[in-house]
């Protein structure tokens, strides 16, 4: 009689719990995007969150015009400007920087 040889295989996959270069390199991407996109949606969540601080005020009682002598400088510094005395009458300039919102010495 004439026997073959039987050969059996494992139907299984293999029980490899090793991680291929191509696999973690998609890992890795994969993972990345999903951080950025976290952190991106909470950064707009922050944005879309924001309250402004309370509005200063713009308009002050210095008092009267006659407290002021002509020729006079005079700082206010709850208002952050000055009011000048001149032939033309009463000035008041701001002593804020439009782009900095620095007090100008």
């Amino acid at each position: 009689m004439n026997k073959k040889a039987v050969t059996v295989t494992n139907a299984m996959p293999s029980q490899d719990n090793h991680l291929s270069r191509h696999d973690f390199l998609n890992l890795v991407i994969k993972g990345s995007l999903a951080l950025s996109g976290l952190l991106g949606f909470r950064m707009l969540l922050h944005f879309l969150e924001f309250q402004d601080e309370a509005a200063t005020p713009t308009h002050f009682d210095i008092g009267l015009a006659d407290d002021y002598p002509l020729g006079a400088r005079s700082l206010i510094p709850q208002a952050r400007a000055i009011v000048l005395h001149n032939d033309q009458g009463l000035i008041a300039l701001s002593l804020v920087c439009p782009h900095l919102g620095c007090t100008i010495n």
